[in-house]
């Protein structure tokens, strides 16, 4: 009788040990809504070389822009030469792969970051009768030192406003419907939160003007309810 030999093969996988996550790009800070006249600022999460070519691709799009790296090659500047649209979604992509300090690969066009923009001015809104309505958030800029903003407040809910300025110094009046101006002392702020006279009834407006004859740089209104 002849046996038969059955032979078991036993195959071993050596444990590779975790896998590396995949960089990813993410934009700088807790919100994904920035100012249309600000910097935008993007962070690798794995750190690429500094002689890397930081190409990128706007949706809506946007073909006037500089990056600046940092010296740690992970995060990224990225200024407008013109303006983003406020109140718009933006999809941001890289055009060309770019490679890690680890050798892996961030993909041209599947990486992607998406961020969103503020409502923003529109000019002309130098008067009362040409001022953009506040609804929750709305930046501008003062492009001269004679530029004068205006915005119209419609909501009774509205107990204050925040006001921040970045790289400006401005100046605010308050004017009721009946085109009566605020006296300073009643417009009191601290840390740039506002607080909304209780006599005053909307619509009423605000006015952004030049201080020490400063321009350039942006503003954002924040309205807060009750």
């Amino acid at each position: 009788m002849v046996g038969t030999v059955f032979v078991l093969l036993l195959c071993c996988i050596l444990p590779q040990g975790p896998e590396g996550e995949d960089p990813v790009i993410e934009l700088v800070g807790s919100s994904d809504t920035v100012s249309s006249f600000a910097p935008v600022a993007i962070v690798f999460s794995q750190p690429i070389k500094l002689s890397a070519n930081v190409c990128l691709a706007f949706d809506p799009p946007n073909f006037s822009y500089s990056v600046v790296l940092s010296k740690t090659g992970d995060t990224a500047r990225i200024n407008m030469g013109v303006r983003l649209e406020g109140g718009t979604r933006y999809t941001l992509r890289l055009c060309e792969s770019i490679k890690t300090d680890d050798g892996n690969l961030y993909r041209s066009g599947k990486d992607s970051v998406v961020f969103y923009t503020y409502p923003s001015e529109q000019e002309p809104n130098d008067s009362p009768s040409t001022a953009d309505t506040v609804i929750d958030n709305i930046t501008g800029t003062l492009s001269t030192i004679d530029d004068t903003d205006w915005f119209i407040f419609v909501d009774s809910t509205v107990q204050s406003f925040y006001f921040f300025q970045y790289d400006v110094n401005c100046s605010l009046l308050v004017v009721d419907g009946g085109g009566v101006a605020l006296p300073p002392s009643q417009l009191q702020g601290q840390s740039g939160l506002y607080g909304v006279p209780s006599e005053l009834e909307p619509p009423f407006f605000l006015s952004v003007q030049s201080k020490a004859r400063s321009s350039g740089g942006h503003y954002r209104i924040k309205l807060v309810r009750d």
